[in-house]
């Protein structure tokens, strides 16, 4: 069983899509559910979940009608904005449509207090019942284990490994380690999951072959996520379509399969798909 836990959907240069226009041309172009559909399909994918982009209603309403009209799209990975006065609102909306509910931190100060920022956020979000998912820079994770600290009884997911260093590009040894260190505390928080994710948009790529991704170069983070979360609470994500400024679906599965090839085989099933059905609570009709 397989399924993606993070993609994402626009048709043509979205007005609530800010960043595209900063984004490299191979992004600025729909990418549709029947865009995804045949790899997902040749690699044994049975689903995915589309994630938003923005906090923008129009959003949530064209992810809708993709999820209605692709049976394969599972779910749908709310985003809200921090502080976003109309939260409640938003939720009482939308929440019933929603999987989880995500907030990305990448663009606020490092030195941001998460807890205090977050707070009021968090207890509102947890209403729902549902995971609420964090994407933060390697440099917030401290702020990151205060805030789950204090919210032991909710459900979190951790983003993309928040922002994994890799180790042998151009990474100092100092700040891999602090990393590491961190995501090894988070994950003896057992009610955290972690995203497989990120991995090849955050190396240097630029030097890489067109016929295989260096698997050697990504074993040190992805061995420093299953020593922290195991094989039961990490869950692989492509983020397609924006790996593709670096790598092909094909190839982002292939590399994440390469670095989880010595677990069993239970194991990795459970990485590609099996934990995000308990996590999400995905049932497939």
């Amino acid at each position: 069983m397989r399924i993606d836990s993070q993609q994402y959907f626009w048709a043509a240069q979205p007005s609530y899509i800010n960043w595209q226009k900063n984004r490299p041309a191979i992004l600025r172009q729909p990418y549709l559910p029947g865009h995804i559909a045949p790899q997902l399909i040749d690699n044994g994918f049975n689903g995915c979940l589309a994630s938003q982009v923005s906090s923008n209603k129009d959003e949530i309403d064209f992810l809708l009608n993709q999820q209605s009209a692709n049976p394969f799209v599972k779910g749908i990975i709310g985003m809200t904005q921090p502080g976003l006065a109309a939260l409640d609102a938003h939720l009482e909306r939308y929440g019933p449509h929603f999987v989880s509910v995500q907030h990305s931190l990448r663009n606020t100060p490092a030195n941001l207090n998460l807890l205090d920022f977050l707070a009021d956020d968090v207890t509102k979000l947890a209403i729902t019942g549902l995971p609420i998912e964090l994407a933060v820079k390697a440099s917030q994770l401290p702020q990151f284990i205060d805030l789950i600290d204090h919210f032991q009884n909710l459900v979190f997911i951790l983003q993309s490994l928040a922002d994994p260093l890799i180790q042998g590009q151009s990474t100092d040894p100092k700040a891999f380690n602090e990393w590491s260190g961190c995501l090894k505390k988070i994950g003896q928080r057992d009610n955290v999951w972690c995203k497989l994710a990120g991995l090849v948009t955050r190396a240097d790529f630029s030097e890489w072959n067109d016929f295989e991704l260096p698997t050697q170069v990504f074993l040190p983070s992805v061995d420093v996520a299953l020593d922290a979360f195991g094989s039961h609470r990490l869950l692989f994500a492509s983020e397609w379509p924006v790996h593709t400024m670096a790598a092909t679906f094909d190839e982002v599965y292939d590399l994440a399969a390469a670095c989880i090839s010595t677990l069993s085989e239970s194991e990795q099933e459970a990485v590609m798909g099996q934990n995000a059905m308990q996590c999400y609570e995905i049932e497939l009709l």
